[in-house]
């Protein structure tokens, strides 16, 4: 159960929530690269990222690795094809969430972004998303070199915040990140489509915007 009236900060995942979904097409590009069968590339690029999320190699070694795992050279062109494919994929902003966002901050209510975000695709939304910089907070995973659900990255963003716990609501689309979120003090909402979630969350934020 969300407590609106004590929220004063909402943090929000990138994938999934103010990304509403990865480009499917993109998804596709990324398999016929790869050459790997669909259902093992997914659930492979879903399990490994987490050394390239915290920061610790770039896009082109990220897929060298992948590739690698089904004993495919990874060359140079390959792995970058794959590596913008794999920022496409996660471009497409929904501009509703945006909107509720900035409807909060403009009440007085602090708004940041929370998210496991390679240090490539930071750079790059940083300067695409103009609405990014507007942001009260940006907790990137690679710039912070830690990752979710590690209980360390929801300590640093709560001594950054210098709120209460409890006045912090996290979105997520993750039921792993959200239970760590919350296991931190925090308020958190499980996001699990747009068509399903949004209206809770906006049901849920209205007293707020008063």
């Amino acid at each position: 159960m969300i407590a609106p009236l004590k929220i004063k900060c909402v943090l929000l995942d990138y994938g999934n929530v103010l990304c509403p979904r990865q480009d499917p097409d993109c998804v596709d590009e990324m398999v016929r690269l790869s050459g790997v069968e669909r259902d093992v590339f997914i659930k492979n690029y879903d399990n490994s990222r987490r050394e390239y999320d915290g920061g610790g190699i770039d896009g082109i070694e990220y897929w060298t690795r992948f590739l690698g795992r089904f004993d495919i050279k990874g060359d140079p062109a390959l792995c970058q094809a794959l590596y913008e494919a794999d920022v496409r994929s996660w471009t497409p902003i929904d501009d509703e969430i945006i909107t509720l966002a900035f409807d909060l901050q403009r009440a007085g209510t602090k708004i940041g972004v929370l998210s496991n975000m390679p240090m490539e695709e930071a750079q790059h939304f940083k300067r695409i998303h103009d609405w990014m910089p507007r942001f009260d907070f940006l907790f990137l995973s690679s710039e912070m070199g830690m990752v979710k659900p590690d209980a360390e990255i929801y300590e640093t963003v709560l001594k950054a915040i210098a709120l209460p716990p409890e006045s912090v609501l996290f979105i997520d689309d993750k039921p792993e990140n959200i239970e760590a979120a919350r296991r931190s003090g925090m308020q958190g909402l499980i996001y699990e489509s747009k068509e399903k979630s949004f209206p809770i969350l906006a049901d849920c934020l209205k007293p707020l915007l008063v």
